[in-house]
């Protein structure tokens, strides 16, 4: 989790718990998955994440 944060401040960009789970997931996958997924796979764990935000 350290390196996401480092790499989105270095960015520029704020931590967000949503940024950072959109993040690793992206991190984790071989796969190109689409907005869909992403949010499937993410919104049991963060409920408060919109499709936009994705």
């Amino acid at each position: 989790m350290e390196q996401s944060l480092t790499l989105l401040k270095t960015h520029g960009l704020k931590a967000t718990p949503q940024r950072i789970a959109i993040y690793n997931y992206l991190r984790h996958t071989t796969a190109h998955p689409t907005v869909e997924t992403i949010y499937a796979s993410l919104h049991p764990a963060n409920p408060t994440m919109s499709l936009a935000t994705v």
